[in-house]
């Protein structure tokens, strides 16, 4: 399944924010050619989550137009991005 994201050329949302400390799990993404974004601030409602993506959403379509796959970052609740990989 991850690998079929990665040929659409697709985008992987995430909240999975231990990602960064699973080097399997990185390493699966990066390998599917995925383009991860993790969104990193923990036991936020899916409300929540929402915000923080639109607050990230200039940075992320920049990160999508400019940065060749693979990749994971972090979204952090202020609207930051993080490369991760």
């Amino acid at each position: 399944m991850l690998r079929s994201i990665g040929e659409e050329g697709w985008v992987f949302l995430t909240q999975d924010g231990k990602t960064r400390y699973r080097a399997p799990e990185r390493e699966e993404y990066l390998g599917a050619s995925l383009r991860v974004f993790v969104v990193s601030s923990g036991n936020l409602s899916a409300e929540e989550t929402a915000q923080v993506i639109l607050r990230a959403r200039r940075r992320i379509e920049n990160v999508i137009e400019t940065v060749p796959g693979p990749f994971i970052f972090s979204v952090h609740k202020n609207g930051s991005l993080r490369r991760l990989d």
